[in-house]
């Protein structure tokens, strides 16, 4: 049928703060392109059994879904999941600055540093 076109909408549902593990790809390799911790991310993921089980396009979760509030910033969010704006950054590519307002509700993919030690050390 020359000269007939056709338009196709196409909905795509894509699930915040999830990750398609590709071919061969360890959770090292996830981590450093989210700037956070391997750790970070087997911790975040109870139905792994171990590292050795990674299944290629394995479903797994970045970190935590977190409901912003009135008047929570980026730079609060870090400090509060003692995480890194980069690394929320990264998980979000809804919000496009550090200085960009979050909404009440607006849903952030959060990925807590577990592994973070900050001084002073508790004295023993």
């Amino acid at each position: 049928l020359t000269g007939h076109s056709a338009t196709r909408c196409i909905n795509l549902e894509v699930s915040k703060c999830r990750y398609c593990l590709q071919p061969g790809e360890t959770l090292q390799a996830v981590a450093v392109s989210f700037a956070t911790d391997w750790l970070q991310i087997f911790g975040a993921n109870a139905h792994l059994r171990g590292l050795d089980t990674l299944s290629e396009f394995e479903l797994i979760n970045l970190g935590t879904l977190y409901p912003a509030r009135a008047g929570d910033t980026l730079d609060g969010l870090r400090w509060r999941f003692k995480t890194s704006a980069d690394s929320i950054l990264r998980a979000n590519p809804d919000i496009t600055s550090t200085s960009q307002t979050l909404r009440d509700g607006q849903l952030v993919c959060v990925l807590p540093g577990s592994c973070t030690v900050t001084g002073p050390y508790p004295a023993r």
